[in-house]
């Protein structure tokens, strides 16, 4: 419409008020969503558990608490541990089953040098106070607690200590020690052919050829989550 003024007409142009355009992730209450699966379900199925993870980790990585994290990887392992060993997810696993994870599961799993555990306790803390002021997670400030004061240094000497080992973990190291790319299918079979060659205590067995039994990383954890994600995509497609 025209006002009139002293300088002249001038159009003046009404808007209505701003609209926000609409997510493409539109929210939702992820912890209740994880929470709920261990409420009505026994065994907690990888299809309905891991969108839900995947959504959570992407929050988590678009966190303040995140940002001073070199790489995220850890989180990944720790609720795939928490569904394997406790058929928990994050929402419900308790500080106990956190501790026996962070330092008994880890060390015996995770293909890592003790080096990582900075890493790993860092993650998890960040993890943890994430999920205190995004959901105000219950449990969250007892999580915390396990992973407070010296936890660095107790897992360093946990992983450390090669009588933690798995028996997957444990040629693993021992392979990548002898100098093999124990990051390979074929640094793998030429460690495990090495290692057929050799006379081994009869309480040692070793695993098929197809490779050891599987041992868990942070990269493995993140390769997994893209391929789950092209799987479902994949999905989609194909509806």
């Amino acid at each position: 419409m025209l006002v009139h003024t002293h300088a002249g007409d001038i159009e003046v142009v009404l808007r209505a008020p701003f609209e926000r355009e609409t997510s493409a992730h539109p929210p939702f209450d992820v912890m209740a969503d994880l929470f709920e699966l261990t409420e009505h379900r026994e065994q907690l199925e990888p299809e309905a558990r891991e969108p839900l993870e995947d959504e959570l980790l992407r929050r988590f990585e678009a966190s303040p608490e995140a940002k001073a994290l070199s790489e995220i990887g850890s989180c990944q392992l720790l609720m795939d541990f928490a569904a394997d060993y406790f058929g928990a997810t994050i929402a419900t696993l308790g500080p106990g089953d956190l501790g026996a994870i962070i330092f008994d599961i880890i060390p015996r799993k995770v293909s890592l040098e003790a080096a990582a555990a900075r890493g790993i306790i860092e993650e998890t803390r960040a993890f943890y106070a994430f999920l205190k002021r995004e959901f105000s997670l219950q449990q969250a400030d007892a999580c915390l607690r396990v992973v407070a004061g010296d936890a660095v240094k107790k897992l360093e000497a946990a992983m450390s200590n090669t009588r933690n080992f798995g028996m997957a973990k444990s040629l693993f190291m021992a392979g990548r020690e002898a100098g093999f790319d124990m990051n390979s299918k074929t640094g793998i079979d030429a460690w495990m052919r090495e290692m057929s060659s050799k006379p081994l205590p009869a309480s040692f067995q070793l695993p098929s050829f197809g490779g050891p039994a599987r041992v868990a990383t942070p990269s493995a954890a993140r390769a997994k989550k893209k391929q789950r994600k092209a799987a479902r995509k994949a999905r989609k497609r194909n509806k």
